[in-house]
């Protein structure tokens, strides 16, 4: 996150936040069975994760490959823009939040599910009162 937070035209750090995300969610997928670091990853992803990702993206047959790519060089051959990183980042967020959900059911007993929900914007005070 810092990586990407300290990204602005004058630092470029975007292939540094996208590697440390992609970094985060294989080690991640290493370390709790959900990949054996030889199979697809984006099948193991989806199979993890299939509320939020039922299926295969354009966005994740760039993204995986760009990752392990990243990975091994600390380059790229393509330029990885902030488009790259927040998609690696939403793919971290859906498997750590999914984590998160199965640690609480199995804690608690309860069955979670995911809502997405649609909400209006928020008024201003000066649309509230007219």
């Amino acid at each position: 996150m810092s990586a990407l937070a300290k990204t602005d035209v004058h630092l470029r750090a975007e292939g540094s936040a996208f590697e440390y995300f992609f970094k985060a969610l294989r080690r991640a997928m290493l370390e709790n069975g959900d990949w054996d670091g030889k199979s697809d990853i984006i099948d193991a992803y989806i199979k993890r994760v299939p509320h939020f990702f039922p299926a295969r993206t354009l966005d994740m047959e760039k993204c995986f490959p760009l990752g392990f790519d990243v990975e091994q060089t600390h380059n790229s051959k393509t330029p990885i823009t902030l488009t790259e990183v927040i998609a690696m980042k939403n793919y971290c967020d859906s498997y750590f939040l999914t984590l998160a959900r199965d640690y609480e059911e199995k804690r608690t007993g309860q069955k979670l599910e995911f809502v997405m929900e649609s909400r209006s914007p928020i008024k201003s005070s000066a649309q509230n009162t007219a």
